[in-house]
């Protein structure tokens, strides 16, 4: 038995022809639709190297593949001229259980399927004319939300905000090349977020960022960084604002999205969440239904997103012939 292997470059060629958003949509609906058979996810912080494992994966009905990843990330490895994620990506034939393929990332999968995820999120939440866009939190991922919102809505500006001012600053610097975009940096959410349209969040922050007295109506706000209980992005208070609540899988956020705060925190009720993103995609429940409603999307990342980004992945780099195989 042969199994391939994927270096960085070569997963980064081939995920550059599958369309990531519409793998999303594939990745929620079959959820929503009770195709796939997923594990809780599996957290291991270890505070005192300030790092965290994160380990998911999925089968989706009628797929050939089984995946699983761990997605690593170490915040103080930049101080060490190190990337502060990493991470890997195992795929096993659904028939036989083989070791298929091991697909060496570094978290690249990790940060397209997270990306595309708060693109689905935008295509059927935010409101058609984005004027601006305020990212908050301005690592790796932050790179990707920009990426793949540009592909499902049209936005007018985009506001950065970073608790490390440099870190905005060089993001500003890598965008400002992009033809028509109109990139500027902020110090100040409190003056930013009235004036947006669309919020997002990709901060491993462990107390709230955005107010909801900020938040005007009209506006979708979609939490990205929170993947564990003792992280939070959004004043509780936001959900009970909100007209529109969604969630990735609600069995997960209950427990470790922003959602869990709120819950604990008697602010809402768990009925009080209109439905999955993958009922939003199906219409079994509306998104957004006027340009006045606050709509909210709390994204901690699903097993089935892994599964449905690295199948497509994996075929592709067999069809380019990439990768080396060895004998298991």
């Amino acid at each position: 038995m042969a199994m391939l292997i994927l270096n960085e470059s070569e997963v980064r060629a081939a995920v550059d022809k599958v369309d990531a958003v519409a793998a999303m949509e594939h990745a929620f609906t079959m959820l929503a639709d009770g195709k796939a058979l997923l594990p809780d996810v599996i957290n291991l912080e270890i505070p005192q190297r300030n790092g965290e494992f994160h380990i998911k994966g999925a089968y989706l009905d009628g797929s050939d593949d089984v995946a699983f990843k761990a997605a690593i990330s170490f915040y103080d490895n930049p101080a060490q001229g190190l990337p502060s994620s990493s991470g890997l990506f195992f795929l096993f034939d659904s028939h036989t259980g083989v070791p298929k393929a091991l697909m060496l990332d570094n978290s690249l999968l990790t940060h397209v399927r997270t990306g595309a995820a708060g693109a689905v999120a935008a295509k059927y939440l935010a409101r058609e004319r984005i004027d601006q866009a305020l990212v908050v939190g301005c690592g790796t991922q932050s790179r990707f939300q920009i990426k793949y919102l540009l592909t499902v809505r049209d936005v007018g500006r985009i506001k950065l905000y970073d608790q490390a001012p440099e870190a905005a600053e060089t993001l500003r610097e890598e965008l400002a090349g992009t033809a028509g975009l109109d990139v500027s940096t902020t110090r100040s959410l409190a003056d930013e977020v009235p004036g947006s349209d669309y919020v997002v969040t990709v901060t491993p922050s462990h107390k709230p960022l955005i107010m909801a007295d900020w938040v005007r109506p009209g506006t979708q706000v979609t939490a990205v960084g929170t993947d564990s209980a003792e992280k939070q992005e959004l004043d509780e208070a936001l959900f009970a604002k909100a007209d529109v609540i969604v969630v990735d899988r609600l069995s997960q956020c209950v427990r470790l999205g922003d959602l869990h705060h709120a819950v604990d925190g008697d602010v809402i009720a768990v009925d009080d969440v209109a439905g999955e993103l993958g009922d939003v995609v199906t219409g079994r429940v509306p998104g957004r239904s006027g340009d006045a409603q606050i709509t909210l999307a709390d994204l901690t990342g699903v097993g089935v997103q892994d599964a449905a980004i690295a199948s497509p992945v994996l075929a592709r780099a067999v069809e380019m012939g990439l990768g080396r195989r060895i004998e298991t």
